[in-house]
């Protein structure tokens, strides 16, 4: 079991909700943010590990809200979550 964003695990909990979805929020803010977040190692890391953990890296996904739920279901397309 992982609260963290690791490449592979059982069951992962999502409790922060997609770090995608929170690139495209801070994006719309300011237009220079999406350069920042575009070359940074830092968050093209995370949303790396990120698609592919919600991808094929967990066998189940758990979300503690619902709106932690659409997000992830919206951004990777992920099966419907508990």
């Amino acid at each position: 079991m992982s609260f963290d964003r690791l490449l592979k695990q059982d069951l992962f909990r999502s409790g922060g909700g997609s770090h995608k979805t929170f690139i495209e929020k801070m994006t719309r803010r300011a237009a220079w943010r999406s350069l920042w977040y575009g070359f940074s190692p830092y968050h093209r890391l995370v949303l790396a590990i990120e698609k592919r953990q919600l991808s094929c890296g967990s066998r189940r996904i758990v979300a503690v809200c619902e709106q932690t739920k659409r997000e992830l279901i919206e951004a990777y397309g992920v099966p419907e979550l508990s």
